[in-house]
């Protein structure tokens, strides 16, 4: 039959088998057998069902499988997702806890060498004190006992060999508030103290 190839005969067939189950074109197709050869729009009819009745029908079965599949694996994304989003979030709770700490960590270090600092300074400022201590106490000993004219030895550099000798024409003093220092006769400048050695009164003489 020609009017099987046109494009609404085509339709009529997909609309029946849409439309009616298995059985029900079955019955549909006993009531219209008759009519098959029929060249008119009955026949046409008659023909359809037939041809809807004869073709192999589609559960679906096989597609539902599949989308079961597509949706057991897009609530498998979904759930990967989930947790990826849940990683990420705990890395950057993670990342925020270490950042803080780091910077916990970097004002307690600021706040040690602020202290380091101020004990440097007080360990400099002991030791000023400390040495200029010392060094008027020197002076001290020194006037008390060397009355300014007194024979000493003395050395400009380095304390090596004999040294030189002379006699002190001032007190010791404190020069610039940490070294002890005399000034001796025809010696330009001063001499420390701990570069001065008085000479015995007999030895003087002899």
């Amino acid at each position: 039959m020609t009017e099987q190839h046109r494009p609404d005969y085509i339709a009529l067939v997909a609309a029946l088998r849409a439309e009616f189950l298995p059985t029900s074109l079955d019955a549909l197709w006993i009531q219209m057998r008759g009519h098959r050869y029929n060249t008119t729009s009955l026949g046409v009819l008659a023909q359809a069902v037939h041809d809807a009745r004869d073709l192999t029908y589609d559960t679906g079965d096989d597609l539902r499988a599949e989308l079961e599949k597509v949706r057991a694996e897009l609530a498998e994304v979904r759930n990967q997702a989930h947790r990826d989003h849940t990683e990420h979030q705990q890395v950057l709770r993670d990342k925020t806890a270490l950042t803080n700490e780091r910077d916990l960590l970097k004002a307690e270090v600021r706040e040690l060498n602020g202290l380091l600092d101020q004990t440097s300074a007080a360990r400099d400022r002991f030791r000023r004190e400390r040495d200029m201590e010392r060094e008027c106490r020197r002076v001290e000993l020194f006037n008390a006992i060397h009355p300014v004219g007194t024979t000493v030895r003395y050395w400009k550099g380095v304390r090596e060999g004999d040294g030189k000798t002379s006699t002190t024409r001032t007190e010791a003093q404190l020069l610039s508030g940490h070294t002890a220092v005399v000034w001796l006769e025809g010696v330009s400048g001063c001499i420390a103290l701990t570069h001065i050695e008085p000479v015995a009164a007999e030895a003087v003489a002899s």
